[in-house]
């Protein structure tokens, strides 16, 4: 899978990510179970990431998220989150898509439009 997936209770925990979020973050994998997405997410995206977060919302919700990386850089990631009832318990399942290639893209296209 090349994107990241991960499991996060209602309030935002963490409860599982798979290997390539942790590579895309740069942090070990079990380092990031147990804590809160928000810590990971710039300020200015914090209530695009409740929105993410809020279970009132029927179906699939999307957001563009920037997250730290564990070397202080910031990675934008498409965002996709889906509640899921286990048994009784709803969790957020998030698939997150690294956007830096077009980021970059689109960063130089619009140079060489300016030009």
């Amino acid at each position: 899978m090349g994107e990241g997936a991960l499991t996060v209770s209602e309030d935002g925990v963490v409860l599982y990510c798979n290997p390539q979020l942790a590579h895309f973050l740069g942090f070990d994998r079990n380092l990031l179970v147990g804590q809160d997405l928000s810590a990971f997410v710039t300020l200015d995206q914090q209530p695009a990431l409740v929105k993410l977060l809020d279970g009132s919302v029927e179906g699939t919700r999307r957001a563009e998220l920037w997250l730290h990386r564990a070397d202080g850089t910031v990675v934008p990631f498409l965002v996709a989150a889906t509640d899921l009832d286990l048994e009784g318990t709803t969790v957020r399942c998030l698939v997150m898509t690294d956007l830096s290639m077009r980021k970059l893209v689109e960063h130089q296209i619009a140079i060489d439009a300016a030009q």
